[in-house]
């Protein structure tokens, strides 16, 4: 399992495209941490159910995806993360991710996050563009209260006008009792713009940062691309 005390990354594909680009893709990122020495969870999300646009790819739904991410994840021995939507997803998730995964739109629904904690596994909640900082402490209440012990917390900015998502560090200076984690991809509009946001994120003792890699039908300008995630990783100079 992650050492949360030490720099790690959660990385992958928006959502499961095929069963072929998951594994390329995971494959040269593993290859990629291992020769730097970091640690890695595979992310990549089986059905995006809270696409903008109707015609949207949403990927290959529950008992694919984790048919998907359970046979890359023995054949790569790799560890892998991925969304949740609903109470009985959460549980039955559990069998299969190392790490269970709360959408920004549900970070605040408890029977979810109630779920997720009774599997036992680390909890990663995306917070929502519309929670507040001082909400936090009320949405990790309910996850150790229902047994979780490793609560993640992924900040992926706060809504500023109309689409518009801004990052505000000074909320990384609170005490907590979870381990911060950064989007340094869904927080800007280009994926170029993410290097300068992970090295302020790493500037002020964040260790985890969230990075989506190699997407081609789901959100794709704010995917680093497979090519540069070398080179992206070596500026971090982590």
């Amino acid at each position: 399992m992650v050492d949360f005390s030490k720099f790690f990354l959660i990385a992958g594909p928006c959502v499961i495209e095929s069963y072929e680009h998951l594994y390329d893709t995971a494959a040269l990122i593993g290859q990629i941490t291992e020769k730097m020495g970091v640690q890695w969870v595979l992310k990549s999300s089986y059905d995006k159910a809270n696409r903008t646009d109707i015609g949207s790819f949403r990927g290959c739904g529950f008992e694919r995806g984790m048919g998907i991410l359970s046979s890359i994840k023995r054949e790569l021995g790799c560890l892998v993360t991925s969304d949740v939507h609903s109470d009985d997803e959460a549980t039955h998730a559990g069998r299969y991710l190392d790490i269970i995964q709360i959408p920004a739109f549900l970070c605040r629904q408890t029977d979810i996050l109630v779920a997720a904690a009774r599997t036992g596994k680390p909890v990663n909640v995306k917070k929502g563009q519309f929670v507040s900082p001082g909400s936090i402490p009320d949405i990790v209440r309910k996850l150790s209260y229902s047994g979780c012990r490793d609560i993640l917390v992924t900040e992926r900015g706060a809504q500023f006008g109309y689409g518009d998502v801004v990052v505000d560090f000074r909320r990384f200076n609170l005490p907590c009792h979870w381990v911060d984690v950064l989007d340094v991809t869904h927080s800007v509009s280009d994926w170029r713009q993410s290097l300068p946001l992970a090295r302020a994120g790493l500037s002020v003792g964040i260790k985890g940062l969230f990075v989506e890699v190699g997407s081609t039908k789901c959100d794709e300008k704010r995917s680093v691309p497979i090519n540069e995630f070398e080179e992206f990783l070596k500026c971090l100079k982590v």
